[in-house]
């Protein structure tokens, strides 16, 4: 299920380096700025996302204990 999540992350990485190598080949300065933007939002995305599936196991730990039949 990670995994899932994980490939859409580094094809993200990838772009975004690929943008910042972009801008700094031409000296385009918007390039590298979008590129810099965007590999931020890919951490700060993939934090999020390691948060949530931490919590989605803690949540169903926690329902697989409350329904266990003793």
């Amino acid at each position: 299920m990670v995994l899932i999540y994980m490939i859409p992350i580094s094809i993200q990485i990838i772009l975004a380096i690929s943008c910042i190598n972009y801008g700094l080949n031409t000296g385009n300065t918007w390039s590298v700025c979008l590129g810099i933007i965007s590999l931020i939002t890919v951490f700060i995305l993939a934090d999020c996302l390691r948060t949530l599936l931490y919590l989605n196991k803690m949540m169903n730990e926690t329902i697989n204990e409350n329904t266990r039949f003793y």
